[in-house]
């Protein structure tokens, strides 16, 4: 997040749903510091919000939404 302006953006929103889904799970990953998460996911560029189902990735956000798109989102796997 420290040298992206669109992490930057995406952080608060994803950061204000947390508080309004405080059952679902909300983990933030620096790939400077592991880029082998990265690697595995097989993720092109940041930010990617990676929304997992029975351990695996089920769905991704590209780049920066609205607040109502992650909500949308985190709905569906609720």
């Amino acid at each position: 997040r420290d040298t992206c302006t669109v992490c930057e953006k995406v952080h608060p929103k994803l950061e204000a749903l947390s508080e309004d889904y405080p059952d679902f799970p909300f983990y933030e990953v620096n790939v400077n510091q592991m880029q082998n998460l990265m690697l595995e996911n097989r993720l092109k560029g940041v930010p990617q919000t990676l929304f997992f189902k029975d351990g695996k990735v089920a769905s991704v956000i590209t780049g920066d939404a609205s607040e109502d798109e992650f909500a949308d989102k985190i709905e569906e796997f609720q």
